[in-house]
């Protein structure tokens, strides 16, 4: 994507709406992970250039929807995300197809050829939820279900 676009990613809280304005101020979509940046009227007012706002999550309280609208900024939702299970799904990827391994292989100018396991056990404790079992199915993996007892 970024021989394409220019992505940026910013990790360290902004200080004040000047600082959110001078750090995206060309932006035509953003991609808010958490709710700590109000975007306000004057926010977007002061955006000209956004077009889409991305929010991960269930709801939007911290955009004005109503000035967003008018702007014709189109915001979305991606709701239903559980991110204990995402991490859970997404830690599993990782063993079966031995990333940490390969990350360090390639570090050391190496190309590894990865193994891709072709079933999956999960050992379930009542904790676990029907959801992660539910991204294992997606993945074409088979899942062994064994509940502690």
């Amino acid at each position: 994507m970024r021989q394409k676009v220019h992505v940026q990613i910013l990790t360290e809280k902004l200080s004040s709406e000047a600082v959110v304005v001078e750090a995206i101020k060309n932006s035509r979509v953003i991609i808010p992970v958490r709710e700590r940046t109000k975007f306000t009227a004057s926010l977007l007012k002061a955006l000209p250039n956004l077009e889409y706002i991305s929010q991960t999550g269930n709801h939007v309280y911290h955009i004005d929807m109503e000035a967003a609208t008018k702007q014709g900024i189109v915001v979305s939702l991606a709701p239903g995300g559980n991110s204990t299970t995402e991490l859970a799904f997404g830690l599993m990827l990782a063993v079966m197809r031995k990333i940490p391994q390969s990350d360090r292989a390639l570090r050391r100018g190496e190309w590894p050829l990865a193994r891709c396991v072709a079933e999956l056990a999960l050992y379930v404790q009542k904790s676990f939820d029907a959801a992660t079992l539910e991204r294992v199915a997606a993945s074409g993996k088979r899942a062994i279900e064994a509940v502690q007892a």
